[in-house]
């Protein structure tokens, strides 16, 4: 469990030039998704990969944006918390990569590429 606080001091000058300083601490404490949430991610990863797989099959090109392709409406391109999955194809056409997170906001970031076909998990 990692736990982060944020310290705001809060300095208020009155017109006598006296001052009231207050401070304020927040605690946010941040978790990793459990591992229901990760499975789930990945499980949506997978479902965006095979789309990607059948546009390559059909059209022997990768698509240029995931807006290309024709996903089933349980594939989620803009997770809610995670946000957006990014999709980079390959300058020489051979593959493609996909990444979700960012771990320094979410404490989670997940990789996979068309090279190794292997998912690469941080949390």
């Amino acid at each position: 469990m990692k736990k982060f606080v944020i310290c705001l001091l809060l300095v208020v000058f009155f017109a006598t030039g006296t001052y009231l300083g207050c401070m304020v601490l927040i605690s946010i404490d941040r978790f990793p998704p459990n591992e229901k949430v990760r499975a789930e991610l990945v499980h949506q990863g997978e479902l965006l990969i095979g789309a990607i797989e059948e546009y390559h099959s059909v059209h022997s090109v990768y698509p240029a944006d995931l807006l290309d392709l024709d996903l089933p409406a349980r594939v989620q391109i803009v997770h809610p918390i995670y946000g957006p999955w990014k999709y980079v194809p390959y300058e020489d056409g051979t593959g493609f990569r996909i990444k979700l997170g960012d771990y320094g906001k979410h404490l989670i970031e997940l990789h996979w590429d068309s090279d190794s076909r292997n998912w690469y998990v941080d949390t």
